[in-house]
């Protein structure tokens, strides 16, 4: 009878894959310096193997006064190896702030194989994080970190990252909106203690400020099936076209969802503005209406303006006509003025001759006359001119005819004086009239300049709705296109979903074989007749235990989900299913420390499928545990526990170091 009879019973046996001759990725040692450089001072060093790799903490003795098994380094470590690995951080802010205090220039070497290959890498623990202080070298040997051999930590990333790439299916993680790599993976291998192993998809937590990669359960999932070889080509093609529906259909109602209420809001806001609209025959669509009305609206406007500037400008005409008008009736009383006012000039040259006559014959009939006359050199050419003064000095100085010429003279002037007087009337009121005219002409162009800039502005206000009906018209347009195309989309949807379940359903050889292992696990480690199963659906990958462990209570239900579903995983790897480096740590499962019996039966588990290999040929897996409970006897020394730590003094820990001092 072979060992693996003895170990498994004949329902129960699990084959390891002769192919696989190491874990794809697992590490070799892990030694921590305090400062970089050849000579530097070992604080830990932590040999590996392949198989079970315990860390655990010395038994509590009854001399001791306070807790031996906290607080020594345990989840460190596997940080520490988890941040060689990949992580950007190894620690929370605070506790980097102590390490610095002590360890300023301390740094992380770690020796690992890589897909058949050895590497080394360097990772500062005091220095900032990042790659700049960091280093690989594709050796066994940790002294080639410090020749020209070295290169940029980054070249063991992507070392890591073509090793495992059968992991990853060419598909975008939903969420995360990229590609799957290592870095994603690599939380599921190595759950976060902070974690408290709650649920299988959900393997780290922001809140843990370690600086891991953390994923929505939905891309979780799709890492799980893309590593467990569950989600082959025709699905990923399916998945894609999947998610192209899916975000048609959301984009179409979220369209519908903000265009609705918008639409609904607009044509409210236009009913209450125009009241008038509920009376249009076309009021059962508000945009048809808006739009005749705004059309309607334009062509009245332009009607009416059209009607008042033709009155204005008619006003205009009559204006500019009336004082043409006026500027002529001026012109002939300024004409008759003028005529006037000769006539006026010649009758009183005429009085003044007949008075300046009379007084020279008085002069020269005293002998002291002398001719003066405003209009004539000398008396001769004055009486030549026919200049009155001829007949008044004819008359006698006495004369009667003498007093009837001046009194007639005189009367004519006071009647041109009176129809001077008259025609200065007359352009008084002429002028009245011209500026009353100017001013009614100035109104109605005025008035008109006005009709000319508010012609423009209504009909604009009339156009700018019309445009905006159009818009609205266009709105709901789009809203009824995208209300009739939602069931069109669904029913895409719907047609995906059968064609991604028809899929899921052919995979149900390889999720038997999943669910073989998972069943055997759970009944090694909890009840003999336990049973479950993995099941895929459009969620993802579920590990679903039976009523005899489902009702068990919270602590079986966690085991059986997650604790069980890992090392599941891990042994279907291990006997070639799937893609999974077959590495996986578990840092204190609180399973564990509260469930000795479950501790023990699955550490007993692996001991038996390690034990499994024919003689002489060492695992392909490596299962690195951390926990303050003592592990079964057996397993309780060399090879399996690889490090035991206490806190009663310094030395005990990881760092040896006592940070609250």
């Amino acid at each position: 009878m072979t060992s693996q009879q003895m170990l498994f019973k004949e329902d129960e046996h699990v084959t390891p894959l002769d192919a696989f001759t190491e874990p794809h990725i697992w590490i070799r040692r892990m030694v921590i310096v305090d400062k970089w450089a050849v000579n530097a001072t070992i604080l830990r060093r932590v040999h590996f193997r392949r198989g079970i790799n315990i860390i655990t903490t010395e038994p509590r003795q009854p001399d001791d006064t306070k807790p031996v098994g906290h607080s020594v380094g345990k989840s460190l470590l596997i940080r520490l190896i988890r941040y060689c690995l990949g992580d950007s951080q190894y620690c929370t802010d605070n506790l980097r702030k102590k390490v610095v205090s002590k360890l300023e220039n301390a740094y992380v070497l770690a020796t690992f194989r890589i897909a058949g290959n050895d590497w080394v890498v360097a990772r500062p623990l005091g220095l900032e994080f990042g790659s700049r202080h960091a280093w690989c070298a594709q050796s066994c040997h940790l002294r080639d970190l410090f020749t020209e051999s070295r290169r940029p930590y980054s070249d063991f990333l992507a070392a890591i990252n073509v090793a495992t790439s059968k992991c990853y299916a060419e598909i975008e993680l939903p969420q995360a909106s990229r590609r799957a790599e290592w870095k994603d993976m690599l939380g599921w291998l190595c759950r976060d203690q902070d974690c408290h192993f709650g649920h299988h998809a959900e393997w780290r937590y922001h809140e843990a400020e370690s600086g891991p990669r953390v994923l929505s359960r939905e891309d979780a999932y799709l890492v799980m099936r893309m590593a467990m070889g569950l989600l082959g080509p025709e699905e990923t093609g399916l998945i894609a076209d999947h998610r192209q529906r899916l975000k048609q259909q959301a984009d179409a109602q979220k369209e519908l969802t903000e265009l609705q209420p918008q639409v609904n809001y607009v044509e409210s806001q236009w009913r209450r503005m125009i009241p008038e609209l509920a009376r249009s025959p076309l009021a059962g669509s508000i945009p048809d209406a808006l739009e005749e009305m705004a059309q309607e609206k334009q062509q009245s406007l332009k009607r009416l303006f059209d009607a008042e500037m033709n009155d204005c400008r008619n006003i205009v005409d009559s204006c500019h006509n009336q004082a043409n008008e006026l500027a002529k009736q001026r012109g002939v009383v300024e004409q008759e003025l003028k005529q006037l006012q000769t006539d006026r000039v010649a009758q009183q040259a005429i009085l003044e001759g007949l008075q300046s006559d009379a007084a020279g014959q008085a002069m020269q009939s005293l002998g002291t006359g002398d001719f003066d006359c405003p209009f004539y050199d000398t008396q001769a050419t004055a009486f030549a001119a026919g200049c009155p003064g001829k007949t008044a000095l004819k008359l006698p100085l006495a004369s009667p005819e003498r007093t009837v010429s001046i009194e007639a003279c005189r009367g004519r002037i006071t009647a041109i004086e009176k129809g001077i007087q008259e025609c200065l009337a007359r352009v008084g009121n002429l002028d009245a009239k011209v500026t009353a005219s100017q001013e009614e002409l100035t109104n109605a162009q005025n008035t008109l300049q006005q009709l000319h800039e508010k012609l423009p502005v209504e009909i604009g206000v009339w156009r700018d709705r019309e445009s905006l009906a159009k818009d609205l018209k266009q709105a709901r347009s789009v809203l009824i296109h995208k209300q009739n195309e939602l069931p069109k989309l669904a029913a895409r949807v719907e047609e995906s979903t059968g064609r991604l379940a028809a899929s899921r359903d052919r995979l149900g050889k390889s999720l038997n074989e999943l669910s073989r292992y998972y069943t055997i696990l759970l009944r090694r480690t909890i009840t003999p007749d336990a049973d479950g199963k993995i099941t895929v659906d459009g969620n993802g990958l579920h590990p679903e235990p039976g009523l005899s462990v489902a009702d068990s209570g919270t602590t079986l239900r966690e085991y059986a989900d997650v604790l069980s579903f890992d090392v599941a995983c891990l042994t279907a790897a291990v006997c070639g299913f799937g893609h999974l480096p077959r590495f996986w740590m578990h840092d204190s499962p609180r399973q564990a420390d509260s469930e000795e019996q479950l501790y023990h039966s699955l550490l007993r588990f692996l001991r038996d499928l390690e034990a499994s290999y024919p003689k002489g040929i060492k695992p392909s897996f490596q299962y690195i545990l951390t926990t303050t409970s003592a592990p079964p006897a057996e397993l309780s020394a060399a090879p399996y526990v690889r490090l035991r730590l206490h806190a009663r003094q310094p030395s005990g820990k990881l760092l040896k170091i006592d940070f609250g001092k």
